[in-house]
Order: structure tokens, then sequence, then C-alpha cells
């Protein structure tokens, strides 16, 4: 594999880094529900199609977008503050494209300590990962309906695994901490060979007007024979009537890295500005095998978003501007059929760009719509979407990042 460059110490601007919140009542219940529904005119692809973007093996939870009605998101989130030093997350979701119903997100337990030093917090369980919010970020949380191409192609859109976590956290200054991971989240395979291991860091600061989030982090994951599980194990959503694609499976080591970025200003009371950014690199080593023939791989990817925005009272604008950079060397006997088979034959880099609006109708319900100019399997086509988003915590607590 080439050797892995992340520019660790060019700490830019960057998104909110950790998702989840800690429970901060002792005995108070924190209790959230979400939910995102979307209409839109068009799909990513047609409903007899399945979503592969050329260049990339993709997998994990990135569903193609869907044309006409669809429930984007749906989830109940429970926190608790057992005590002190210990709490307690649960979350169950289902989300556009899962055909098995609801499903348990998270289950974990924290516990919190050492203030004089961090506080340092060590929490174990299914959880979404932290080194990058758009992993963690779901629908309703965002002006554009749809997420971000790169975590879609390199990262299966959202990372949910049964793993460990032990980080230090200051929300007004540095963080950084270490994940371990089970394997069962894309790129990695969960099994006895296979798991997966980030290292984050990220930098909250604000002076004045000024607010900078800054972020970094680095992924390691193994993968044994691991399928494209959107496409097979017996599910059934997209390609309704189609051919299922060909069942192609990589064996190696991959190695991801990236920076998120968040500038924001306030205008003034009613304005503020904001500027989001996000570079993901991967580099892949491996083989791509099906049941009778192999060859050897050797990837390297980028992707790169940048979004400008700007709320104006209630009402949130932003343009989101996204291209991955795939290149692929694979070589063999087999290497001409397995990488067609494989989706890997690509004579171009994948693109899109949206304009999207976000208006918070009530305190709890939102409105958005956007536009979307999509080039990720070749030819550009335009889509557009109106949702509606219903975000409540169904308690009076609230929660915190930081520990008593």
């Amino acid at each position: 594999m080439r050797t892995f460059f992340l520019p660790a110490l060019l700490l830019t601007a960057s998104f909110n880094v950790f998702a989840h919140s800690i429970p901060s009542e002792i005995g108070q219940p924190q209790l959230d529900v979400s939910l995102a529904v979307t209409a839109r005119t068009d799909g990513a692809v047609a409903s007899d199609e399945y979503w592969r973007i050329p260049g990339v093996m993709m997998g994990g939870h990135a569903w193609p977008a869907q044309r006409g009605i669809s429930m984007d998101e749906l989830s109940l989130s429970l926190g608790y503050r057992i005590d002190e030093n210990f709490f307690a997350v649960l979350k169950a979701a289902q989300h556009s494209g899962h055909d098995d119903g609801p499903s348990i997100e998270h289950a974990w337990v924290g516990y919190v300590c050492c203030d004089s030093v961090g506080p340092l917090v060590i929490e174990a369980g299914r959880m979404s990962a932290a080194f990058t919010p758009s992993v963690s970020e779901h629908s309703s949380a965002r002006i554009f309906s749809d997420a971000t191409l790169p975590a879609d192609a390199f990262l299966g859109r959202h990372f949910h695994d049964n793993g460990f976590r032990l980080w230090r956290h200051n929300p007004h200054g540095i963080s950084f901490g270490v994940e371990l991971w089970q394997g069962e989240a894309f790129p990695a395979s969960a099994d006895d060979s296979g798991g997966a291991a980030d290292l984050f860091a990220s930098l909250n600061h604000q002076s004045g007007r000024l607010t900078l989030q800054t972020g970094v982090w680095t992924l390691f994951a193994r993968a044994t024979e691991r399928p494209d599980h959107r496409y097979s194990d017996g599910h059934t959503h997209g390609g309704i009537g189609a051919v299922p694609p060909p069942d192609v499976r990589f064996t190696g080591d991959s190695v991801l890295g990236g920076i998120h970025a968040l500038i924001g200003w306030q205008v003034r009371s009613d304005m503020r500005a904001a500027l989001r950014m996000e570079w993901m690199q991967v580099e892949a080593d491996g083989v791509i095998e099906d049941i009778t023939r192999r060859a050897a791989i050797d990837s390297v990817y980028s992707g790169i978003i940048v979004q400008p925005e700007i709320t104006v009272a209630r009402h949130s604008f932003a343009l989101r501007a996204e291209q991955l950079v795939l290149d692929n060397h694979v070589t063999g006997a087999a290497a001409l059929p397995l990488s067609e088979d494989a989706n890997l034959i690509n004579d171009h880099n994948p693109w899109r760009l949206g304009l999207g609006w976000r208006w918070q109708w009530r305190d709890a319900l939102a409105l958005r719509a956007d536009l979307t100019r999509d080039a990720t399997l070749g030819s550009a086509e335009n889509r557009a979407a109106i949702g509606l988003v219903w975000h409540q915590s169904l308690t009076r607590q609230g929660a915190h990042q930081h520990s008593p």
C-alpha cells in the first residue's frame, strides 16, 4: 500500500465532531424523537436499478434517494444519567431503504471522570463513530435531504458498530480519543480477522462573532470477503425485478483519513454565515474475488464537500458542491472481468451540486427543499425534493457534553 499521508497538524475549521450527548440530570430520562419525510421528483436510480457509483465498491447503509414520498428517518432515543459518573444511551431508528423495520442503532453505557484533566469519557456498546460527524449525522439534522457523497461512497453513510471509545472531552478546547470496533460497519467486516480502529482530534474555539471548530481523523479497517450488504443477505430494496449485481467481494486493508471544518460568523443578531468543508482520502489494498476468480487491487480515492450557508432569522440557505476522485489499479488474469462485475471501471469523477433551503417553522417543526444536479453515475440528472422534519425533546431535561 502507498504511504498514507494525513495532514493531522493542519487543523482547519470543522463540523461539530460529536453527535451524541451525555445526559446531564441524575435520575431524569432524556427522550428525543426525530422524523424526516421527503417527496422527490426523481431518484438517484430508477426503481428497477441498483445504486452503484462507478469506480468504487459501496456498502453499508448507502441507499439511493427514492422517487416519490419516503420516510428518510424515524428515530427515538433515550438517555439516562445513572449517577454522577455513569450514563446510558438507547436509540431505535428506521431509515429509508431498510426493509427489516426499526433497528437498535445505539445501546451503550458510559463513564465520566477526572474533570481536572479533561474530563475523560469511557464508552462501550453499540455506538455511532465520533471521528467525523458525517457518519453520525441524520437526515433530520441537515439542510439537505441527502447524505454527503463521500460518506455514502467511502463509509456506507452511517457507522454503527459494537465498540469501545476512550476520549478526553473539552467542548471549548481540544478533544481527542481512540475508538475500537468489532467490524460490522463498512468498510470493515466482523470476523476473526476483521475489525476497525480510529484516532480523532478536534478543536472548538469562539472569539467574538467568530466560531471555529476543527477536526482530523484516521481510520484503519480490515475486511475479509466483504460483500455489498445492501444487495445481499436477502435485502430486496432497489432493483426490484432486476438481476442482482454480481457478488464480487473485497478482502484487504483500508486506511482512511480526513479533515472536516466549520467556520461561522455572526453577521448580526438575526443573521449568521457559515462555511462547512470536509475532505476524505481512502487507500485500499487487497484482492477482489468471486467464487472462481481473483485479482489484486490497489485503490486511492478522495472526496471533498464545500458548503457555504447563511441563516436569516428562521430561514437557512445553502449551496453544496461535492466531488469524488477514484483511481483503481487491478492486476491479474481476471482483472478486467472482475473490474467490470465490481463496477470499478469509470471514465469520469462523480460530482453533485445542490441548493438547499430550510425553514424552522416551529421550534420542533421544519420545512425544507433542495434542488440537486447529480452526476454520480455519468450523465448529469436533476431532481427536486421537499420535506417535513420533526425533532423534539419529549422531556424537559436537556443534555450536555461535559461531566458535572
